[in-house]
């Protein structure tokens, strides 16, 4: 179940919804969710530190390179266009915590987030340089404050590890999120130029923006990925299978109507 038999169009506003409603029911019935997306640079970072993809819930695709190297039929989804859906969505009285960038860009974060059409509540944030917490202590803070949603913006693989500790560690019925860079992005709306995702160019216009930070992954990374395909299939594939299999079948899935109108970029996508 959740094999992608052949190629799949690309669909990524309904995939995203979709994965938002998954993540949401499984909220709601408190069973929570351990999620993470790689694109070709963070899987072979996981990999290189020993990351068990096994134990994560529900693992994407993010990125159309990881997508032709290891998974071509696969739908793409990631944190930044299933993050607004979900949050936008989310049940009365919602409490979220934001972990991981800059003190300035969370605090930036938490407006945008807050002004969403489900009106989160933002409980708690911490600078992911200077403040972050011991996996248990950090666990016991968030469920003393009856937080519902983790969103983790480490870089990988810090944010997978931390993100399995916090399970170990009590996190077992709220949906834990890695989000990579978005944190630093979502309340940006001049970070895409609208053309971006449309012309699926948002990698490149994230390469001119950011060179000094992002041309390995697009060169020495990528040429790295091309050589240890076999490695990256099998970590997502045979080790990862049953929750890569989840994120596909979740996907796919149909959605309610009413998360249809959420939007999907609180960011100019």
């Amino acid at each position: 179940m959740g094999e992608v038999r052949g190629p799949v169009l690309l669909d990524e506003r309904r995939w995203a919804v979709n994965v938002a409603s998954h993540l949401r029911e499984a909220l709601l019935t408190g069973r929570g969710a351990r999620v993470t997306w790689y694109n070709h640079a963070s899987v072979l970072r996981s990999i290189d530190a020993d990351v068990d993809v096994s134990r994560f819930d529900h693992v994407g695709i993010d990125g159309f390179f990881l997508r032709w190297l290891a998974a071509p039929g696969a739908p793409r989804t990631s944190a930044d266009l299933v993050l607004p859906v979900l949050l936008g969505s989310l049940p009365p009285g919602a409490r979220v915590a934001l972990i991981g960038s800059r003190a300035e860009n969370l605090a930036a974060a938490k407006e945008t987030l807050e002004a969403l059409p489900s009106a989160p509540a933002v409980v708690f944030t911490c600078d992911g340089f200077e403040e972050l917490l011991p996996p248990n202590q950090m666990a016991t803070r968030l469920r003393a404050l009856g937080v519902d949603v983790v969103v983790l913006g480490l870089g990988a693989p810090r944010q997978d590890s931390y993100l399995l500790e916090l399970v170990e560690h009590g996190m077992t019925e709220q949906v834990l999120v890695t989000a990579g860079g978005w944190l630093d992005q979502v309340s940006d709306p001049t970070y895409y130029p609208p053309w971006a995702y449309r012309l699926k160019l948002n990698w490149l216009f994230r390469v001119l923006r950011e060179p000094g930070r992002l041309w390995r992954r697009y060169t020495v990374e990528a040429v790295r990925g091309i050589r240890s395909a076999d490695v990256v299939r099998g970590y997502l594939r045979e080790q990862g299978r049953r929750p890569y299999e989840a994120m596909v079948a979740a996907s796919l899935a149909g959605a309610p109507t009413h998360l249809a109108h959420v939007p999907s970029h609180p960011v100019a996508m």
